[in-house]
């Protein structure tokens, strides 16, 4: 496995471990008005897609760049109370630009391989 995919299934581990914190979190939190359900989706998709990518496959680096995608495209509807959902959204922006890139690179480095 190169080093592009290995980062990729790195972030996209460290994504869905995050992301069932987020779930956590909001089910632990009643006050919040966010539902869990959603982050644990992102975290079981998160996770199978990691798994996937190990197997040499194109296709789950290309639904972890959507999701990836998402997670930035996302941030600007949540809302910020405290320091504390600033730096959140943060690392989660930090974290999809990194998983961004490194799927970039394995498309682009499978490609050249292709031809």
């Amino acid at each position: 496995m190169d080093s592009a995919r290995s980062l990729l299934v790195a972030v996209a581990v460290i994504a869905g471990l995050a992301e069932i914190a987020m779930a956590v979190q909001f089910a632990l939190d009643s006050e919040a008005g966010s539902e869990p359900a959603p982050a644990a989706a992102f975290a079981a998709a998160f996770l199978l897609l990691a798994w996937f990518v190990r197997a040499g496959s194109l296709w789950p680096v290309v639904a972890l760049l959507v999701l990836f995608a998402l997670e930035i495209a996302f941030v600007p509807m949540f809302t910020r109370e405290s320091w504390v959902d600033w730096a959140e959204q943060a690392g989660f922006v930090a974290i999809s630009v990194v998983g961004l890139v490194a799927g970039i690179a394995v498309v682009v480095s499978r490609k050249r391989a292709i031809a």
